[in-house]
């Protein structure tokens, strides 16, 4: 792939409201992921192995295409996991509020939104589930480890048939990507 392809990957519009639940095929085993940062040129996945294969064979359903890994990154960092975990906790706190839906709704498009690791901690303290210092959060973070996935790889795909998945996908979640928008822009009034 030369450089310019990248660029016009880049520039395209890429969504995340929701993730696509698919199949990546290794060796004769099919496991699921679940395609984020996605639009009609590709998608971004976590996996718990080193991908050697370049070319993938991917589906949803029934529906197979493939797709070509144009990139690869070894989680070393614990950033994604203590949002996982701050996420978690969040969402322990929503089941508490079953008779609050304005507030669960709030907390719910935040636990949605990647990389806002402040605005969880200040939510997790302003409702008493934060436990002040990092060590418990740590602590936590330690025991998930084993249990989450280390590999993120960005998938450059040309088929139809997963621009059909595009196409149905945003028409099924529209409700959802109006949430998010309206979400992020009270956010920023808040602010």
């Amino acid at each position: 792939m030369h450089q310019g392809d990248d660029i016009s990957i880049r520039r395209k519009k890429r969504y995340n409201h929701v993730l696509i639940n698919l199949m990546v095929q290794t060796g004769d085993q099919w496991k699921r992921i679940r395609a984020a940062d996605w639009n009609e040129v590709g998608f971004n996945f976590i996996f718990d192995q080193d991908l050697t294969e370049r070319s993938l064979t991917f589906k949803k359903g029934t529906v197979q295409f493939t797709g070509q890994i144009v990139w690869s990154h070894r989680k070393s960092d614990e950033t994604f996991l203590m949002e996982t975990v701050l996420n978690t906790m969040i969402l322990n706190h929503l089941k508490k509020l079953a008779s609050d839906r304005e507030t669960a709704q709030k907390m719910l498009e935040l636990i949605r939104i990647s990389g806002r690791i402040e605005e969880k901690e200040r939510v997790l303290k302003k409702i008493d589930d934060f436990p002040g210092d990092y060590k418990a959060v740590r602590e936590l973070i330690q025991k998930e480890k084993p249990d989450y996935p280390y590999f993120r790889y960005g998938v450059k795909i040309a088929s139809p048939d997963w621009e059909e998945i595009i196409h149905q996908t945003l028409k099924a979640s529209e409700v959802v990507l109006q949430l998010s928008k309206l979400g992020e822009g009270l956010s920023n009034l808040s602010e």
